[in-house]
């Protein structure tokens, strides 16, 4: 990591690449998450729609099936009213209706005992579907028709009924739901006459409902049982309650689904299962009163955005990367020229002021700082070579002007040599001369006119001596003043 900082804090081109990479980035981030956010909303409401429709649309077809049996059922019971009197009529109308309606698995017409004394305490008429055949049958499981839900309840209320607990096949273990219709005689319920619904076609239609692969439908009874249900052992009553116990979280939040949905309500619920977020959209049957729901975990209604979202993260990814090994290609070709500048520039540094720097034909600002170094280059070699020159003409005026000085030291010197000979020759006379005068001074008395003219002529002659070499001295002289 330190060697990737270091590269990163010493390569112009890497710096810029990722300053170009972090913007990027933000711009990125703060766009896409505006984005992903209006794009998740987007995508919850089309799949809530989606879980609405497919909701709407299987209780329609249901509602539809359910409403032709009834219709089926009404018109049945005017026949079996109207003909009482003939209790073998039963058997042909129950084979005929199981015959002639698919959506039937079986039909039944029961009387209260002792309605038929000919044909026993009990009469019933059942035909039930059994794979491609018709089978007639008489009597219902272990217990007597007339102790079962699908009889005794429209007896009862003397009203039709949706009895969703059914009756048990003989000869079939296929759940049933039955609509029973009480029949009358002289005003009075003396029967039932059912008609039953296969609760796997049901919960088939239910399932193919989902909308997405991990949703689950369910239909519920009035009294909280599950009509149709994944899990078989939910096939009781009061089951929503049994399940209620063992769900964690708001047990309050459950209870108010629940009955909201065994009311008769449609709607949907935000609703948390073993620490997961699941959507429950419910609507009721018109003509049952039970209720259909899907359950849908918000994962999955989400489930397009999060595709979206990871596709549209590697595509930045990619991008990103791409941007990236592009900006690095691109800004280090476009600076090449500033690293060989640098080295030249190093070069020229270390004293190498030769060192030839090409001009470019590139207008930007890069371009302009080569030839400006080329300039500069040309003119440094240019002032360098004027220096050198200029400092050979100084060094040779040097060496004239030392030999000058030499010659001038030597004249100097022969000068000296010269006035301090001179000195010398004047010093003899000037002595005699002195001598001579402090002669006749003291003596002049005492001396002849012979003795003083000899005297006089000594003087006079090393008097010329004394001029002579005066005038030697000034005309030396004379001679230096004049070579200066």
């Amino acid at each position: 990591m330190n060697v990737f900082t270091k590269v990163i804090h010493r390569t112009l081109s890497a710096k810029l690449s990722f300053w170009v990479l972090a913007i990027v980035s933000m711009l990125f981030v703060v766009t896409l998450s505006v984005m992903f956010y209006y794009a998740r909303e987007a995508i919850r409401k089309e799949a809530m729609d989606e879980a609405r429709q497919a909701l709407e649309s299987t209780a329609l077809n249901i509602d539809n099936t359910l409403k032709k049996v009834e219709v089926a059922v009404t018109n049945m019971q005017w026949n079996v009213e109207n003909h009482l009197d003939e209790p073998e009529r039963m058997m042909v109308y129950t084979r005929k209706i199981v015959e002639t309606m698919p959506d039937i698995t079986g039909c039944a017409i029961a009387f209260e005992p002792d309605f038929y004394p000919k044909k026993g305490r009990l009469y019933m008429a059942y035909h039930f579907r059994q794979g491609d055949s018709v089978v007639e049958a008489d009597h219902f499981g272990n217990t007597p028709y007339v102790e079962q839900k699908w009889f005794t309840e429209p007896i009862r209320s003397d009203a039709p009924a949706w009895i969703e607990d059914g009756k048990e096949n003989i000869g079939s273990d296929m759940p049933v739901a039955s609509y029973s219709v009480p029949i009358h005689h002289k005003g009075r319920a003396v029967g039932v006459l059912a008609f039953d619904v296969s609760l796997v076609w049901l919960s088939k239609m239910v399932q193919e409902t989902r909308p997405f692969p991990n949703t689950f439908c369910a239909v519920m009874a009035r009294d909280g049982s599950f009509v149709v249900h994944p899990d078989t052992t939910q096939l009781v009553a009061g089951a929503v309650y049994n399940q209620i116990k063992y769900w964690p979280g708001d047990q309050q939040q459950y209870k108010q689904l629940a009955e909201a949905m065994m009311s008769g309500q449609s709607g949907e619920m935000k609703v948390n299962f073993f620490g997961f977020d699941n959507w429950v959209f419910f609507k009721p049957f018109k003509n049952t009163g039970w209720s259909i729901n899907i359950v849908c975990p918000e994962y999955e209604l989400l489930a397009d955005y999060h595709t979206l979202q990871r596709f549209t993260l590697i595509l930045i990814g990619v991008g990103l990367l791409a941007l990236l090994l592009f900006c690095l290609f691109y800004v280090m070709l476009q600076l090449r020229p500033l690293g060989q500048l640098s080295k030249k520039a190093q070069r020229m540094a270390e004293g190498h002021y030769d060192t030839p720097i090409e001009e470019t034909r590139r207008q930007d600002v890069i371009g302009s700082l080569q030839n400006s170094f080329a300039s500069m280059q040309r003119s440094v070699v240019d002032h360098l070579a004027e220096a050198e020159r200029q400092t050979k003409g100084l060094m040779e005026r040097k060496a004239s002007l030392e030999a000058a000085y030499e010659h001038v030291q030597e004249a100097n010197r022969v000068q000296s040599d010269f006035l301090s000979n001179m000195t010398d020759q004047m010093s003899q006379p000037l002595n005699d001369i002195s001598a001579s005068v402090a002669d006749i001074q003291q003596h002049h008395q005492e001396m002849t006119q012979e003795d003083i003219r000899q005297h006089a002529n000594q003087i006079q002659q090393h008097t010329l001596t004394v001029i002579n070499l005066l005038d030697q001295i000034l005309q030396v002289t004379i001679k230096k003043g004049g070579g200066r």
